[in-house]
């Protein structure tokens, strides 16, 4: 049975979508997505996100032919985790994406910036949102940084599975979890790799520069309600759970969401 996997985007395509053929004759088509997400604790402000979507197959044709740069659109999807082994660094590298399975065109009274390339985003509103479940695998930690701000950090295994013929099939795709909310202290007391989680998340990417010089691009799930749950609950003991305070409301948009947080028709990878 496979895990809750959900990825839902509402964003402006910010650039032309992009179709190419596998050499097996695949069809993927590459869409870029961008809007802005408010900054929690500082109302009124926000950051903008760029979220990169894959659709394949008949889907990506046809959307290859409909799309276009400022459409504002509502994705439905899933994570997809791959890793590889860079041709120059040598190191394993990995990358969590969503790939797209649905997609339904927002009409609307819309504001839109432009970046420094002369793309658009979708101003003061958007998202990029997860319904998970899984399996923790490493125990969660927590600490307190040098102006006091707790930070904890987990992660976990969202396992899809599919009958492939006779015999079944499981893809693991791995994230990571962090909050830089002080309620999720007691949370992850007594809490162990190898635990279920189960929670909705807003996605954020990020990146810094190593002690090499080198870039490093991360891509962190940040919890708006979070269970832990052991696996076997000894006597007396209770399932963790908690919702932080809510970050500020994306406003009408919401409204959209509850109807696209829904189990996908199929769950099936390509």
């Amino acid at each position: 049975m496979s895990d809750k996997n959900l990825a839902v985007v509402f964003a402006a395509v910010s650039t032309a979508p992009e179709l190419r053929y596998t050499p097996n004759g695949n069809a993927v088509l590459e869409l870029s997505l961008s809007g802005e997400n408010p900054i929690y604790g500082k109302p009124g402000e926000f950051a903008r996100f760029y979220e990169n979507v894959s659709f394949l197959g008949q889907t990506a044709e046809n959307l290859a032919d409909t799309l276009k740069v400022g459409d504002v659109v509502l994705v439905e999807g899933q994570l997809d985790y791959s890793e590889w082994t860079g041709k120059v660094s040598g190191k394993k590298e990995d990358k969590l994406r969503v790939r797209g399975q649905k997609i339904s065109f927002s009409i609307g009274d819309f504001q839109f910036g432009q970046d420094q390339k002369g793309q658009p985003y979708l101003k003061g509103q958007g998202f990029v949102r997860v319904s998970a479940s899984g399996n923790l695998t490493h125990q969660p930690s927590g600490r307190y940084t040098t102006t006091g701000s707790f930070v904890m950090s987990c992660s976990g295994a969202v396992t899809d599975s599919w009958k492939q013929g006779e015999e079944w099939k499981e893809k693991s795709n791995f994230v990571r979890i962090s909050s830089f909310d002080a309620s999720w202290e007691n949370l992850i007391e007594g809490v162990d790799k190898g635990d279920r989680f189960f929670g909705e998340f807003d996605l954020r990417r990020g990146s810094y520069t190593d002690k090499e010089g080198v870039k490093r691009y991360t891509c962190d799930l940040h919890p708006r309600s979070l269970v832990l749950s052991k696996r076997k609950k000894a006597e007396g003991e209770r399932t963790s759970s908690v919702t932080p305070r809510a970050p500020q409301n994306h406003g009408r948009v919401l409204d959209v969401l509850e109807e696209a947080m829904h189990p996908l028709d199929d769950g099936l990878p390509f």
